[in-house]
């Protein structure tokens, strides 16, 4: 055990007070501590974190020593000023307004941002969190907490913004190529939801049927077929959505059409499904088959006439035949 041993004289010349104290447990606790402090800084040193202190006045007190090791310098924190009156550390005047209201609240804090500029490379971003400080009297005493370098994070972010705003870009260009695609195509192409509500027309639907483009969108295809085509579409559709059967879905048919005046007209119809956000919808191609149907007409009215004529030559060819 270890003993400490004070005298003490009395009075000139009289007797010695010696006074022993076993100081057993207090150097027990003592080279705890300095181990305790040891081990820290020795995993600050290894940490990418370092740590910071402030007083009551939010002076900066204390640095560790590995913010060397993670921002290159010691020079930038100085020691006896706050953290905004620091010339190399930049947050933004909104920032830091809102920082400091949390520190007079002596309220905890959490991701603080800031940057240390530089003139001939990019910044240094800092991130920090921190927790008061109070004594055994409930007086506060200051903040403590840990900060980091976060520039590489910065940097994939900014990186991955640019990305993102050069997908976006694509993205736009690619949609305007194939929304003019879609709008010049020859035949008319409508898209509808499964409930049969027209969600988008391209051009030749317009030209082809004598809707506007604000008569169709957000009206039940209905409106374009006859009966009995009309009445029976939306059981079709429940019908596929239900059993998954396909009657026209990917296979294509001919059926009247009718347009805003009323007349009706043959159309080829080829449907396919897509699916946006676990959502069934519908693409229909409408191919007008009137010019086919009147040039299929001309040719059997053609072809019925030849007969006839041939008939008709035969039946002569016969009678002269006869004659002589």
């Amino acid at each position: 055990r270890l003993v400490e041993c004070r005298l003490r004289l009395l009075s000139p010349g009289g007797p010695v007070l010696e006074v022993h104290r076993d100081i057993t447990a207090e150097r027990q606790s003592t080279e705890a501590l300095r181990r305790s402090d040891a081990r820290f800084q020795s995993f600050s040193a290894l940490s990418s974190n370092w740590y910071w202190e402030v007083d009551a006045h939010f002076r900066l007190t204390s640095v560790s020593e590995n913010v060397v090791n993670n921002i290159g310098s010691n020079d930038t924190f100085q020691i006896g000023r706050t953290l905004w009156d620091q010339s190399r550390i930049d947050a933004g005047d909104a920032a830091w307004r809102d920082h400091r209201a949390r520190l007079e609240r002596h309220e905890p804090f959490r991701n603080f941002e800031y940057a240390i500029p530089a003139e001939q490379r990019e910044a240094t971003w800092i991130l920090i969190s921190g927790d008061p400080v109070f004594d055994a009297n409930g007086r506060f005493t200051g903040y403590c907490g840990a900060a980091r370098n976060i520039t590489q994070r910065k940097r994939n972010e900014d990186l991955l913004s640019k990305s993102h705003e050069r997908l976006e870009v694509e993205v736009l260009q690619r949609t305007r190529q194939l929304e003019a695609m879609y709008d010049a195509a020859i035949n008319a192409i409508l898209t509808i939801d499964p409930r049969g509500v027209i969600q988008s027309i391209n051009t030749a639907t317009t030209r082809l049927l004598g809707y506007t483009r604000e008569d169709l969108i957000g009206s039940n295809v209905r409106m374009i077929m006859p009966e009995p085509y009309a009445s029976h579409h939306d059981g079709y559709l429940d019908a596929y959505l239900t059993t998954g059967k396909k009657k026209i879905i990917g296979i294509g048919r001919e059926v009247i059409a009718r347009r805003k005046d009323g007349a009706t007209f043959p159309i080829h119809l080829s449907v396919s499904e897509f699916e946006v956000n676990d959502k069934h919808y519908f693409t229909g191609i409408i191919t007008d088959l009137t010019e086919r149907r009147e040039a299929e007409l001309a040719l059997r009215n053609t072809e019925h006439q030849l007969a006839q004529a041939q008939k008709m030559e035969a039946v002569g060819q016969l009678a002269g035949g006869i004659a002589h």
